[in-house]
Order: C-alpha cells, then structure tokens, then sequence
C-alpha cells in the first residue's frame, strides 16, 4: 500500500506492522471478542498523505467498553509499530458511534480502508450533528496556537484553514468524503467568503499540504492572519450555530448526570494511560480551551465552553487519544 506521494521507503515497514497488529489480535482471546472493525483512516486511507507531518490513523470500534482490554489493544498497537518513525495512532471508538455517529466516523465509512472486521455502511452528512464544527475549530485551533513558536507550525497552519473550512461544510450539510470535491466546495462557501482573505489563504495551505508547496510569506504574517482568520470563524460559526438550533447561551448546559460522566470518564482515560486512579473534581478538558482564551477575544467564547462541556461528555467522543 502506497501512503506517501514521494517516497515508498515506509511502505514495506508499515504493511509489516499492520499484519502483526492484526494477526496479534485474532490469536488473543480477549481482542479477539473485543475488537469489532479496524481499519485505516484519514489522508492515508485517501491516499494524501505525504512524509512531512502526515500521520497513520488507525480506526477502531469495539463490541463493548472495557478499559483494561482497550489498554491492552493499545500497548499491542505501539509494539506492532514500534519501528515505525512516522506519527501513528490508535483511535478506538465505543460501539455508540454506530448510533450517534461524529465526522471521523463519515469519513471512516466513505473512504476508510478496512484491515479487520466488517466495515459499517457509509452514513449521510445529516446524521452529523452541527456542532461537530465546533469540535474541528477547536481541534485545530489549539494545535495551531501551540505551534506558533515551533518547527510544526506550517503543518498545524494549513490544517487550521483546512479545518475551518471543513467546519462550515457541516454548519451547510455540504461536506462530502471526497477531499477534491470538499475544497471546491469550501470555495464556493458564502459564509466563508465573509472572511476576509479565507479563501486565498485556504487555496494555499491546500498546495501546500496536498502538493507540498512551500509558503511565499513570512512566519510572522501568517501569525497574525491565523489569529484574525480564527476569531472571525469562531464568532461566525457559533452565531450561525444558535440561529439554526434557535438555542441561547443560557440553556445550553450539561446536565448533573453529564457532568458526572465527565470526571468519570477522566478517571477511566486515566488510568488507561497510567495505570493509576485518579478522580478530578474540576473540569478536566479545561486545558484544551485556555489557549483560545488567552490569544482570541471571542464574544462568544462563553458560548463556545458550554458547548465543548455538553458534547464532549457524549458517549461518541468516548475514545483514546
């Protein structure tokens, strides 16, 4: 299997490793009835990936939740492709997500490449709920911001335009699998062309990420447009957002049992990953919202916490890292 469009030196490693992962779980008895469907997801499944930055998503739905044998899936995983330098992960997902699907299980049913199991059936855009745009700004977001003063920063940058665009495609029910057909959509965005310089900026990440075409700019130029493009996303987004849920800021609020199940589910990841207890009583993802609040000044930034805090306690983000 070819991932990168310029080099095939990985490609032997990695097709190695898959089939010890795989062979790995069909000859132990616990993985063996955990593990649903497993397959290769994101831009190498799409074939668009390429040496500079891009990772290898692996996609996992399991039968039923258990967080010992999904550590056990992962230390499995990172022994299977220990001797691979590219960035790679295990994504495992609850068997939830068949019902309440997110966009990473779109883009898994439309275009993933299955290695075991049976692959679920590819499922409408409108099954996505709209503020799965929030949870791109926000992933792709944060990432650019840590960046700002790293060698990573021109990947993070063109994965934040990518990841606005992307975002607004759901806000529309527009977005599609097919990433060709996804930017020509993205362009012809109304809402998008309302913020000024998006489109050429967008145009020129895509060339660079898909084509590796280096950027004409200074770093600091770029700063500075990603911050104001940023912003203005946000607030776009979130005012489109409540005028097509007609919902207001002062409803949107998780419920006791939600919040509950948050600092559960912190314990539970935790000790996956550290194989010790260890039970918060404050909000554990609030780490991941500092960093807007400390570059952007977004007027619906109060808005955009309440959201993150009601859908990031659903069961469908019950996943590792």
């Amino acid at each position: 299997m070819k991932y990168f469009y310029d080099t095939n030196k990985y490609d032997d490693a990695i097709d190695r490793s898959i089939k010890v992962f795989i062979e790995k779980i069909k000859t132990t008895k616990r993985l063996y009835e955990y593990v649903d469907v497993i397959g290769i997801t994101g831009t190498a499944a799409r074939g668009q990936a390429y040496s500079k930055g891009s990772d290898i998503d692996i996609y996992c739905i399991t039968k039923y939740l258990n967080p010992l044998h999904e550590h056990k899936l992962q230390k499995v995983f990172a022994s299977s492709f220990s001797n691979i330098k590219i960035d790679h992960s295990l994504l495992v997902f609850a068997p939830s997500v068949h019902n309440k699907p997110d966009l990473m299980y779109y883009e898994f049913t439309h275009c993933g490449i299955k290695l075991y199991g049976n692959m679920p059936d590819k499922i409408s855009i409108n099954k996505i709920p709209k503020w799965e745009g929030i949870r791109l700004l926000t992933f792709k977001g944060n990432p650019f911001l840590a960046s700002l003063h790293t060698n990573k920063f021109d990947y993070n940058y063109a994965k934040l335009l990518l990841g606005i665009g992307e975002a607004f495609l759901v806000l529309n029910r527009t977005y599609v699998a097919d990433s060709l057909l996804r930017q020509k959509k993205v362009v012809q965005n109304k809402i998008l062309q309302n913020i000024e310089g998006f489109i050429e900026e967008y145009n020129t990440c895509c060339q660079y990420k898909f084509h590796q075409k280096m950027f004409d700019t200074t770093k600091e130029a770029r700063i500075k447009k990603g911050l104001v493009i940023l912003q203005k996303a946000w607030d776009l987004y979130l005012r489109q957002y409540c005028d097509s849920n007609q919902v207001q800021l002062e409803k949107i609020k998780p419920s006791p049992l939600q919040q509950i199940a948050s600092r559960l589910f912190y314990t539970i990841n935790y000790y996956k990953y550290f194989g010790k207890i260890k039970v918060t009583l404050s909000e554990p993802f609030i780490k991941e919202i500092q960093l807007i609040q400390e570059y952007l000044n977004t007027e619906n930034e109060k808005l955009r916490q309440k959201i993150c805090e009601s859908w990031k306690v659903s069961p469908r983000f019950w996943y590792s890292k």
